[in-house]
């Protein structure tokens, strides 16, 4: 039997990126009303929920280097905050993470449309960044620039060889620093070994490879590391590492990572889908933060004009 996916929650999700009557982007979601604007229903009845945890499951399996966190988190003394609600949420969030990645990754002026809609949500929302710290403001502006790199490179459709060669390595500094900010100073060697291994370097005999767009209608940014297998699984297993330091749970929880588009991709299309993902995750996150914040804020002000009084 189906286990259908709630299609309101996914709705709900969009609806928070102001993304949820963006007709060119709905259409493209699974329905079982194909070739219609799908409503919520259409979009859950067309997913199997438990044949998408089995992806996940499926894709993890796949990289040796992230079983073996995994195992090390399951028998680690931290108990999980992760009751069954929090579950529920947090597949749904991947699953919308997986949905709207496929759907950009296919179509050019769908990711750049999408992107500019969500990027816009974000910067129109009054004190966006205040709730955010310089790492989190760092990592917003680098993801934003590749993206404009995206859509500026797959709508003229060439790429220069040197793509990403300073950018994706400058990328995973940042995070680096800030594993070196919170002690975890083994995971800052993996994340400095990752940046060394820059796009386009040889690797066992082998010479490298520049940067390059998939030759079909998709126009994918394809990013050929040394020994690309492996630098996508440790680049995986350091991230996800990185992220258990968040106390929000679809960060904690690796959900950009995990979406079976990403953790599957092929290692040259890793990093596009990654980006991708990570974009529409930061978006959520920010809003979140942001309207958290500006409760609290709201929250504080009869307690302070009664402490003027």
């Amino acid at each position: 039997p189906i286990h259908a996916a709630d299609g309101e929650l996914l709705f709900s999700l969009l609806g928070e990126l102001r993304l949820d009557s963006h007709e060119p982007l709905l259409r493209e979601l699974p329905s079982v009303a194909p070739g219609t604007t799908p409503c919520p229903a259409d979009v859950g009845a067309a997913v199997d929920l438990r044949a998408f945890v089995g992806a996940v499951g499926a894709s993890a399996a796949a990289n040796p280097l992230l079983c073996i966190l995994a195992e090390r988190l399951s028998s680690s003394a931290v108990p999980s905050e992760l009751d069954d609600e929090s579950a529920y949420q947090l597949v749904h969030h991947c699953l919308l993470l997986d949905l709207v990645t496929r759907a950009l990754a296919a179509d050019p002026e769908l990711a750049a449309a999408v992107y500019a809609r969500a990027r816009g949500t974000v910067h129109a929302t009054e004190g966006w960044w205040r709730p955010l710290g310089i790492f989190e403001l760092a990592k917003l502006k680098t993801v934003e620039m590749t993206l404009e790199r995206f859509v500026e490179h797959r709508r003229a459709g060439n790429l220069p060889a040197n793509f990403g060669h300073i950018g994706l390595p400058f990328n995973i500094l940042e995070a680096v620093m800030q594993d070196l900010k919170l002690g975890f100073f083994t995971n800052a060697a993996a994340g400095l070994a990752l940046s060394l291994a820059s796009p386009g370097m040889g690797s066992a005999g082998a010479p490298g490879r520049g940067a390059t767009l998939s030759g079909d209608r998709r126009r994918a940014v394809r990013m050929h590391m040394p020994l690309a297998r492996q630098w996508r699984d440790l680049y995986v297993s350091w991230n996800l590492a990185f992220t258990t330091a968040y106390p929000d749970l679809p960060t904690r929880y690796g959900a950009p990572l995990l979406a079976p588009c990403v953790l599957g991709a092929p290692p040259e299309e890793f990093m596009f889908h990654r980006v991708l993902a990570l974009h529409t995750h930061m978006c959520l996150y920010v809003l979140r933060r942001s309207s958290e914040h500006a409760a609290r804020a709201d929250e504080a002000q009869p307690t302070a004009a009664a402490a003027a009084a």
